[in-house]
């Protein structure tokens, strides 16, 4: 493989990071859908030149960075294709899964900076220098729009004893690793979250991977572990249908479905801080890609993100909007950085200090 990647075998093995890991991918890269209309080109052909006057002139290739059956594919087709009739150019969207969004964030990264290429991409690359898995770093691509962040929040299967999380906390007290969670990777949004838990309560779980959402949520509701934390996106249907408990909301959106559910952040204010960590979409590019063409994009990409319909699926899916690009975004992806690389070297889970790769902690 070219590129920064490092590692990249075993970290496709491990499935380290959040992302990957709850989108289940595992098919082989490469298969690909329009997001609009098909046109023939290649993303390596042409170039976009200083300005954006004749931008685009060719086809423009989207790279998933999971799988056609992840959210990651579903979304990228669903604002790609809203997107391309701002632009005046169609979006093919391309399956570059693998290595949980290495192998798609390195195909980009090596392709030519000219706006053909675009990342749709999640925050994978959060955790690539702590866990020493890549040298990519956000520097080394220019967000586009990012797009929203997927709420996640602790449940349990219909029948569970807890209502509250003080009722976990007080059952992992009594029973030490006998209560049993579910996570998705050994570095996923659950198994920060758990890890977090962990360490501010001083109380010790039962840890059981799976590899994905899905499979977590079939062992949750068949009552093979006692809790997980898991998304919206892939779970308000069983709340809807009684399948599954919510117990506490671990962002501070109101979620029509989650009414009534505990906050973390109201409940623990001094958790507060990490309230709203999990998962976000977002479209990039090379760093290196000339302005014109980024503004240009930019522009596009915020009116399909300001369409009615494309709000109705972020609100049909209970994410987060966000809509953020330039400046905003990058601050984002920075404290989402911090956040995670901080919490994964507090509790252990790797010996590189984020402080050495110029990783700020996040004001206490």
């Amino acid at each position: 493989m070219n590129g920064k990647v490092k590692k990249a075998m075993a970290f496709l093995m491990a499935g380290i990071l959040a992302a990957g890991s709850l989108a289940g991918c595992s098919s082989t890269g490469g298969e690909s859908t329009t997001a609009g209309t098909q046109a023939a080109g290649s993303a390596s052909e042409g170039t976009a030149g200083g300005e954006a006057g004749d931008y685009p002139n060719q086809a423009i290739t989207g790279v998933s960075t999971f799988s056609t059956s992840s959210g990651t594919f579903s979304d990228a087709v669903k604002i790609c294709g809203i997107a391309e009739q701002y632009l005046g150019g169609s979006i093919t969207v391309t399956d570059h899964a693998g290595g949980s969004g290495a192998v798609g964030t390195d195909f980009v990264y090596n392709s030519k900076p000219d706006g053909y290429t675009l990342l749709c991409g999640t925050d994978s690359v959060s955790l690539f220098g702590v866990m020493e898995l890549s040298d990519i770093t956000y520097d080394d691509f220019m967000p586009i729009i990012l797009a929203y962040g997927k709420v996640f929040y602790l449940v349990g299967n219909k029948d569970s004893k807890y209502n509250c999380m003080q009722d976990l906390i007080d059952d992992a007290k009594a029973n030490p690793g006998r209560v049993t969670v579910a996570i998705t990777g050994a570095g996923s949004v659950p198994a920060v979250w758990f890890s977090l838990l962990s360490k501010h309560f001083d109380v010790q779980f039962n840890i059981v991977q799976y590899e994905g959402n899905g499979d977590a949520m079939t062992a949750l509701m068949g009552g093979h572990v006692d809790a997980f934390i898991t998304n919206t996106q892939q779970s308000l249907s069983y709340v809807e249908s009684g399948d599954i408990k919510p117990i506490t909301l671990l962002f501070d959106n109101e979620i029509p479905q989650l009414k009534g559910t505990e906050k973390l952040s109201e409940a623990y204010p001094e958790l507060a801080q990490y309230s709203g960590f999990g998962n976000f979409f977002q479209i990039s590019v090379h760093k290196d890609t000339p302005q014109a063409v980024i503004d240009k994009l930019t522009d596009a990409f915020m009116q399909a993100y300001n369409t009615p319909e494309f709000q109705q699926y972020i609100k049909d899916n209970g994410h987060s909007a966000l809509g953020l690009t330039g400046a905003e975004a990058i601050t984002y992806e920075k404290r989402h950085q911090s956040i995670a690389s901080y919490i994964m070297y507090d509790v252990g889970a790797t010996e590189v200090n984020p402080a050495d790769l110029g990783i700020e902690r996040i004001s206490e």
